[in-house]
């Protein structure tokens, strides 16, 4: 982090900064990526007296660049294509953020809106993602619609692993079953 006293860059941390009793001044701490902090330094008070050791312990905090709220919980780990941000939401829809314009492109919920605790998988133009209604769901990124559905035992928490040539998808159930599911049909 870069430090500066009074306005002006001094130092870079960590550092040590001798100074004379009975002066006032201000350091700050700036680091790319995080708020910056400043602190006053007031030694006013010790002119004839021995200055304590003055120690600025401060931890930084992360700048945050913008948030998104929905209705539930997001549980979803979130994963992007073409600068879209795609995840899901325990308020049962499938969520997809514009990064550049910082805000929904669009929003798609299950028939059920039965919660969606897994995080989605994509392969060329569709969005695979599992449901709390025992459901895999395939999503057109294109039309922004269903284009099938997988119905499982119950609850699909996991993420769906896709095949390297993109023709199988594979998932874990909470029925205690892995499905391999042909990626255009949504068959086994």
């Amino acid at each position: 982090a870069d430090i500066y006293v009074n306005d002006q860059k001094t130092a870079v941390t960590p550092f040590i900064m001798r100074y004379k009793p009975g002066s006032f001044f201000n350091v700050s701490i700036f680091r790319k990526g995080f708020e910056p902090h400043t602190s006053a330094v007031d030694s006013r008070n010790y002119m004839n007296k021995e200055m304590p050791m003055v120690y600025l312990n401060h931890r930084l905090v992360k700048t945050m660049k913008w948030k998104f709220e929905t209705q539930g919980v997001i549980y979803s780990r979130p994963v992007e294509k073409n600068g879209i941000l795609y995840f899901g939401s325990r308020d049962g829809s499938l969520y997809a953020l514009d990064i550049q314009a910082q805000k929904e492109a669009w929003m798609l919920s299950t028939p059920t809106t039965a919660d969606i605790e897994s995080s989605p998988a994509i392969f060329d133009n569709n969005i695979y993602i599992g449901c709390n209604d025992s459901y895999l769901y395939s999503v057109d990124i294109n039309t922004k619609s269903f284009e099938w559905n997988f119905k499982t035992q119950l609850f699909v928490k996991s993420a769906p692993l896709i095949s390297p040539n993109g023709k199988v998808l594979y998932i874990g159930s909470s029925d205690g079953k892995v499905y391999a599911i042909d990626a255009k049909a949504g068959a086994t």
